[in-house]
């Protein structure tokens, strides 16, 4: 429970960051800002593939299958091909806003900003995630306090005492550059130097992530695109739901890193780890509650519109657990490939009902996801245990009458 809770307070305050930074910075140059946080949202699915392809899955690879270098190589290559990835979207920006129907004029230049942050923040969350593996994770909160004090000092402090945009974008940007460079200067000693290229292997541990993140992208592009069609109130309602528990999803997905690490060591329990993923939930919705009341004031938000998405969204927070940690187990030590299959049909399924002609459409596609997932994995899950409980059951026979023989 210790861990958990260690990681998941670095996910939370990782998400909590930003959303508080952006809000200030509303409050100090332009109101319109706030929405620079959802127009962002979509962009993280594609770190969240990344991180997993690039550096969960490596060492998933070097501490299951003791492949040395796998780690380092992924981080090498992550960082390359992330880089690619961003560099791609920041230069064709206008595109990206006309498509999201926002204002190219007022987003823009501190958009690109925020994406450059989002590269930077994805290269640092790979290095953290080798400290979790090598049971680092009190030095990783270190870390990764004093990054977010960086980055939220840097951007407000620039924003108070200078009206020139280039400064203020500038002075963050550099500051969070050297000091990941630093960090990766200190956790370099953790990774063992070698290049190896297992891009296979790696994409069958966290297949089932990549597929999800990569759909959940053209989810959010698209339906985010098409609940704002419907007006600004449902805009609004729609930002303050992921405001006030956007940091509990990213603190909530530590359950998945948790249990990804027990299962490579061998180690997994899963009443244990349901058990202590609904104490984190607990303590999680207490800061959702305390989220709602600080920051309802400075927002005019249509209460209906806003309960109806939080209903929904709070609804999957409470079967998240029980779905993910039967995830991560059939993806490692079962099947990757009905795992992933069975994850891109659930995805497809709320794809289509994300183009329902409701503004709450990317809710409902939810909650038929989650329902779907249930039942599914369930049965998958029961099937997975029985199997491997056989295996055992003949490899224990077969060591017992060579045994005989030998006697």
């Amino acid at each position: 429970m210790q861990r958990l809770l260690r990681i998941s307070f670095n996910n939370f305050v990782f998400s909590l960051v930003p959303i508080v930074v952006w809000f200030v910075i509303g409050l100090i140059i332009d109101s319109r800002f706030v929405n620079i946080f959802s127009l962002t949202y979509p962009m993280q699915y594609i770190c969240l593939i990344l991180v997993a392809l690039f550096s969960t899955a490596p060492n998933i690879n070097e501490t299951k299958d003791r492949v040395k270098g796998a780690a380092f190589s992924g981080f090498l290559m992550g960082m390359i091909i992330g880089g690619a990835i961003f560099l791609s979207v920041i230069l064709n920006l206008d595109y990206y806003l006309t498509f999201l129907n926002v204002e190219a004029d007022v987003y823009k230049e501190y958009l690109l900003f925020s994406l450059a942050v989002l590269y930077i923040t994805f290269v640092f969350k790979m290095l953290m995630e080798r400290l979790y593996f090598v049971r680092r994770e009190k030095q990783a909160n270190k870390f990764m306090l004093v990054f977010n004090l960086i980055y939220a000092v840097s951007f407000i402090g620039m924003a108070l005492i200078s009206k020139d945009t280039m400064q203020i974008i500038v002075v963050p940007l550099v500051s969070l550059m050297f000091y990941v460079f630093y960090v990766g200067l200190r956790v370099a000693k953790d990774y063992y130097k070698k290049f190896t290229f297992r891009i296979y292997k790696w994409f069958r541990y966290e297949s089932s992530d990549i597929v999800m993140n990569g759909l959940m992208f053209m989810i959010y592009l698209f339906g985010l695109s098409h609940s704002i069609e419907y007006g600004m109130a449902y805009m609004v309602a729609l930002n303050f739901t992921t405001l006030i528990t956007d940091m509990q999803w990213d603190s909530y997905e530590s359950i998945d890193t948790v249990a990804k690490i027990d299962i490579s060591k061998r180690t997994f329990d899963y009443k244990k780890s349901l058990k202590n993923s609904y104490k984190l939930l607990f303590i999680l919705m207490l800061t959702s509650l305390a989220m709602f009341f600080i920051t309802i004031k400075f927002y005019e938000v249509d209460m209906q519109i806003f309960l109806i998405y939080l209903g929904l969204e709070l609804s999957y927070f409470v079967v998240y657990p029980i779905i993910a940690l039967k995830i991560c187990y059939l993806q490692i030590k079962w099947s990757p490939l009905k795992t992933t299959v069975n994850k891109a049909i659930a995805l497809l399924i709320w794809f289509v009902a994300s183009f329902m002609p409701t503004p709450y459409c990317l809710y409902i596609g939810q909650m038929i996801f989650a329902a779907y997932q249930i039942i599914t994995y369930g049965w998958m899950y029961k099937k997975a245990i029985k199997s491997i409980s056989q295996k055992g059951h003949l490899l224990r026979y077969s060591h017992s009458k060579r045994q005989k023989r030998s006697a």
